[in-house]
């Protein structure tokens, strides 16, 4: 089990990877249900709406954070699968590995 030490550290990497000190900062603008949910690409609207908004800042590649969001979306549709409704992240819990690393 990682210590919080450790993982503080990581958090903060992450915000950095990002030009923000804080996680208030990262999902500022994220938090309109809207986001909620897919494209027809099955590219999340965060994903967008992140992309948008810090990569002028960020230093962390495109195509990184795609293959994140590829991934939350490969095990949601695996989740859903066993559901009667699917499910739909809201962006404290699509930003939640922001505490523990991408």
């Amino acid at each position: 089990m990682a210590k919080l030490s450790s993982s503080l550290v990581l958090n903060k990497y992450i915000l950095n990877l990002f030009g923000v000190t804080d996680l208030e900062a990262l999902s500022l603008d994220l938090k309109d249900s809207s986001l909620e949910g897919y494209d027809e690409n099955n590219i999340s609207h965060f994903h967008h709406a992140l992309v948008a908004r810090f990569y002028s800042n960020a230093n962390l590649p495109k195509e990184l954070l795609l293959q994140y969001d590829q991934n939350i979306f490969s095990h949601t549709q695996t989740i859903s699968a066993k559901r009667d409704e699917p499910i739909k992240w809201k962006y404290c819990n699509y930003l939640a590995p922001a505490g523990g690393g991408l």
